[in-house]
């Protein structure tokens, strides 16, 4: 058996695709494992992964390049261990899904300079999500956007269909300035060439140096939605939540159990739109309550105490936390 565990990098900013690409890549590959980065101190992703017969971690209430960073190490080396010494692994790479507001170079400083982990660890791929119609926006006030193009090794653009041709244009313009030599592909609903994405030509590969990013502005509210919570009640406050706090929620993300069928509804927002409710098949490991996360660039204490007077006869201050 080879002795490096190859890994790969799934990154882009919140809203961008991430956890859909990565649904797509896990049709394709073989034996994966997966370790997901969520910056809400409540997790979600590992309930929208379709894949449910893979070793599957979800490290989750700050990014990677932060609040979470000391607890990166160990789950490597845990997971390379186990890789390891099974005799018949059930996996035989990595996937890491960065939180939505990670540097990419914080967690490659880990990989590359670790001397245990770079023994033991080899970067196949960095991959980030770029989402067509947010992203000269996003470009211009987040550090974090520039920095996962910065680190690429492929670019992959989504939700192209909410794009006008003007931002298709300017995007493109931009990649074509700044990141010539990055190949980027489109991807429809995370469809894209699996085999193209995760063997690009890396000649080589910078090594990061000098310190850590500087702490980001970002921070959390989430939720739990009890019972007597309707679909209906939460998409109506969320829309004022919205029109109220603009493009300051930066990501929305929920899960809302349907009593009355086995499914859930999932519940989404990015840059202020918010998406039209979409089905998901209930399986083992679906939280038993609803929960939701928003994501603020900035203060989100305000927006907490709106929900609050929105929904409060419907909630418990306990069931509302703000990181």
């Amino acid at each position: 058996m080879n002795s490096h565990l190859p890994v790969t990098l799934l990154t882009g900013f919140l809203g961008s695709g991430k956890t859909t690409l990565l649904n797509r890549l896990l049709c394709d590959l073989q034996r994966p494992a997966v370790l997901i980065n969520e910056f809400g101190a409540t997790p979600l992703d590992q309930a929208l992964i379709q894949q449910r017969n893979i070793p599957l971690m979800t490290l989750s209430g700050g990014c990677l390049c932060c609040q979470v960073k000391d607890s990166l190490i160990p789950i490597l080396k845990n997971i390379y261990m186990a890789w390891q010494r099974a005799e018949n692994p059930a996996f035989d790479q990595l996937i890491i899904e960065c939180s939505g507001v990670v540097s990419p170079e914080s967690v490659l400083r880990i990989l590359l300079h670790e001397r245990w982990l770079s023994s033991r660890y080899r970067v196949r791929t960095v991959i980030t999500t770029v989402a067509i119609p947010w992203a000269m926006e996003q470009l211009q006030c987040f550090a974090e956007v520039r920095s996962q193009l910065n680190w690429a090794d492929t670019v992959v653009l989504t939700q192209g269909d909410l794009a006008s041709p003007d931002q298709q244009a300017e995007l493109q313009t931009h990649l074509q300035a700044h990141y010539p030599a990055v190949p980027h592909l489109e991807a429809i609903q995370g469809d894209v060439d699996v085999k193209t994405l995760l063997n690009p030509l890396v000649l080589f590969r910078s090594m990061p140096s000098g310190p850590d990013p500087a702490d980001h502005p970002f921070r959390s509210v989430s939720l739990q939605i009890g019972p007597n919570l309707s679909l209906a009640s939460l998409q109506a406050a969320l829309t004022a939540i919205l029109a109220r706090f603009g493009t300051g929620i930066v990501r929305m993300k929920g899960i809302v159990p349907d009593t009355d069928t086995q499914t859930d509804w999932v519940i989404q927002a990015v840059h202020g739109h918010l998406y039209p409710p979409t089905r998901l098949p209930r399986h083992v490991g679906s939280p038993r309550v609803g929960l939701l996360v928003i994501i603020t660039a900035g203060n989100a204490q305000p927006l907490a105490d709106a929900l609050m007077a929105l929904l409060g006869n419907q909630l418990t201050p306990t069931v509302l936390r703000v990181h």
